[in-house]
């Protein structure tokens, strides 16, 4: 009599890859800006995205459901936004990225006579 072994092995499931971007400083009067993030998943799709705001002055998030995320009408002050992805198995990424928006530079220009 022969002896058949099956060995069902477990699907190794892998975290996806997402990157919120590079830090930006901006200046006003420049009040809205476009952060570009990126996900992948080496093991499957990406089925969601979502941007949150997690500091700073409030602000409403444009695109919150795509990897480019517009803002509008900001302020001058230190900001934060979290970048998270969901992967077709369920995993869950996240990264962060900070904004820093800096007063206008409003030096006057003195007249030369």
């Amino acid at each position: 009599m022969n002896t058949l072994t099956i060995k069902v092995l477990a699907k190794q499931l892998n975290a996806p890859i997402v990157s919120a971007g590079k830090d930006i400083i901006q200046q006003l009067p420049e009040n809205s800006v476009i952060i570009q993030g990126s996900a992948n998943d080496p093991d499957g799709t990406i089925q969601s995205t979502q941007w949150t705001q997690i500091a700073g002055p409030l602000v409403t998030l444009q695109t919150p459901n795509s990897l480019a995320l517009q803002i509008q009408s900001l302020q001058d002050g230190q900001y934060e936004f979290q970048l998270s992805v969901t992967d077709n198995d369920g995993q869950m990424s996240s990264d962060s990225m900070k904004l820093s928006v800096l007063q206008a530079n409003n030096i006057p220009i003195q007249m030369l006579e």
